[in-house]
């Protein structure tokens, strides 16, 4: 406690003793000496009043005049406040390398491996695609991407052409190493069919994997007269590359194709020739539709088909019980040939032909 305050408590009581002490003892009876005893007890009463109200307010004096008297109070009385989150921003960090799969455009396969052909002279990388016409080693046709091995990335699929070798095809399938270089996984499609006369003439992606190859008869492009283009599946087995859906041969078609002609009328002589109309009608008693189809006229005469050159007619497969006509437009060389006229038609197609012997007519020609 400090002396101002001491000061005051013992002034306080020094001024009690002395209002005492100038009252004397009490005089005049009981009456007096009540109204002593009771000033006294006033006295008494606001000395101890002055005493309590300087004990009650001393304390509150010392704290405020502390310094730290005016602080909040104590941090374990108070509510303990909700921390603000702390945001935190990811250190920068340097992005992944790109990984690449094993796609491949025809022009970055020049130069990769190339599976055997039957022709040494293919040689054994692929080189670019030649001009039409000019015999080459092995080049690139065309590409597929597809999912070719046991991993869930593209590989590349490429139709492989060599002229050096009669246009014989393969399809190999070609991936990235470790250091990104081509290497060649195995081959998709071989050698197809006796003597390699069925050819891949295109190449697509699989659904499920793999890729559905276009395989023809023969080793030229598509002729009528022949089987039909066939689509066969090629996949990945866990082991090696096989063929997992679509025909597997060229089998011919059960059929029986027939042919008849109405009369070529021919008009008068212009110019040395003369020209006419004939109708042919195709029809295709099953039990298979049949494939592609040939009509070839001939004759000792010179003559031309319009819109047919060489004489022959290509025409698409005939359904089991199926009718198809033909109008065509003939001209012929007046004395170019043997009297009397004669013209000849025939049907060629790869068929199991039931009876042969009605699908060849001769056209009547008249005047």
């Amino acid at each position: 406690m400090s002396e101002h305050y001491e000061e005051l408590i013992g002034g306080a009581l020094d001024e009690f003793r002395y209002a005492e002490a100038l009252e004397g003892a009490p005089t005049g009876g009981s009456a007096a000496v009540r109204a002593k005893v009771a000033h006294r007890r006033r006295v008494r009463i606001t000395t101890y009043s002055v005493l309590g109200a300087l004990l009650i307010a001393l304390p509150v004096a010392a704290f405020a005049a502390n310094p730290r008297g005016n602080n909040s109070p104590p941090a374990d009385v108070l509510e303990t406040p909700t921390p603000a989150p702390v945001v935190t921003t990811p250190p920068p960090h340097s992005p992944l390398p790109e990984v690449k799969d094993g796609r491949f455009t025809v022009e970055e396969l020049l130069g990769a491996p190339a599976p055997t052909f039957d022709e040494p002279a293919c040689g054994k990388k692929i080189v670019a695609k030649p001009a039409p016409g000019v015999e080459s080693k092995v080049f690139a046709k065309e590409v597929a991407h597809a999912n070719l091995d046991s991993d869930p990335q593209l590989e590349t699929a490429a139709l492989l052409v060599c002229t050096t070798d009669d246009e014989s095809t393969r399809v190999a399938a070609y991936d990235r190493d470790a250091e990104g270089k081509v290497v060649m996984l195995g081959v998709v499609v071989g050698m197809l069919g006796e003597r390699g006369m069925h050819d891949v003439i295109g190449i697509k992606p699989r659904t499920a994997g793999g890729i559905i190859a276009t395989v023809h008869y023969s080793t030229y492009s598509p002729e009528p007269g022949e089987p039909d283009p066939q689509e066969r599946e090629y996949a990945w087995n866990g082991s090696k590359f096989t063929q997992v859906g679509g025909p597997t041969t060229f089998a011919p078609a059960k059929t029986d194709l027939s042919l008849t002609a109405s009369p070529l009328r021919l008009g008068p002589a212009q110019n040395g020739k003369r020209t006419g109309t004939v109708t042919l009608t195709l029809t295709g008693s099953g039990p298979d539709d049949s494939h592609s189809i040939d009509i070839e006229l001939s004759t000792g005469h010179r003559i031309t088909i319009e819109g047919h050159p060489g004489n022959v007619i290509k025409h698409g497969p005939v359904k089991a019980e199926e009718t198809r006509t033909i109008t065509l437009t003939v001209t012929i060389e007046v004395g170019s040939g043997q009297s009397p006229l004669s013209i000849g038609a025939g049907i060629t197609s790869y068929a199991n032909d039931s009876n042969r012997d009605n699908n060849f007519v001769t056209i009547e020609v008249t005047e």
